[in-house]
This record gives C-alpha cells, structure tokens and sequence, in this order.
C-alpha cells in the first residue's frame, strides 16, 4: 500500500492564477444558517465539580494506544 505524501506548499513558485482577486461567497452564509441552540444546553456539561480532575496518565495512555493502532492500521508501524 503506497503512503500518501503530504502536499507542500512552495512559496518560490507564483503564477498568475495565484494573484488573481479572491471571489466573494456567493450565498449569504447567516442566511443558511442552522439554529443549534436548543441542542447545546444539554449536551455542554462538565461532569467534573469544582476542584476535580480526571487521571492524566490514563487519558494519555488512552491517546497514546489509538495513535499506535492507527498507525499500525495504516502500515506506517
């Protein structure tokens, strides 16, 4: 499986096209837009009172074993 290389952006090369005016959005963005404030009261909610943590080194661990498992998913392991 062949690993996807990450786009680089050089900036030595200009062309023509990359001067050229930026064109306006052409639908009015606050007109389309989705009321999600009823959704947001319920879901926004610390579990944690005033003073308490959850275990670091158990959510980074947690992290760390997803990243692993990706990686590993992926073939770059």
């Amino acid at each position: 499986m062949a690993i996807p290389m990450p786009y680089v952006y050089n900036t030595n090369n200009v062309s023509r096209a990359s001067l050229d005016k930026i064109k306006p959005i052409e639908d009015d963005v606050l007109q389309s837009k989705t009321d999600f404030s009823d959704l947001a009261e319920d879901e926004n909610v610390n579990p944690l009172g005033i003073g308490q943590t959850k275990d670091f080194a158990t959510i980074l661990d947690q992290q760390l074993q997803s990243g692993y498992q990706n990686a590993a998913r992926l073939g770059l392991l």
